[in-house]
């Protein structure tokens, strides 16, 4: 038996607020909804919440710039 974790990746508004400053040209703007409108989600092999922590603080950097 396999132990499997998801990791939902959402934006926050702070997040979709650094979108839309970082290319302000005209056009559309990214909402919160939008940008969640589709989520990315991770399955994971781990046996418990120790192992998960230990996952997330080793892959939240390469999660984030993708």
């Amino acid at each position: 038996m396999l132990n499997r974790a998801a990791v939902i990746i959402r934006y926050k508004q702070p997040f979709v607020d650094w979108i839309n400053a970082a290319d302000p040209g005209p056009g559309h703007t990214l909402t919160l909804a939008d940008g969640n409108s589709e989520s990315t989600v991770y399955l994971i092999e781990v046996e418990d919440e120790d192992e998960f922590e230990v996952w997330l603080k080793s892959n939240y950097e390469p999660i984030f710039e993708e």
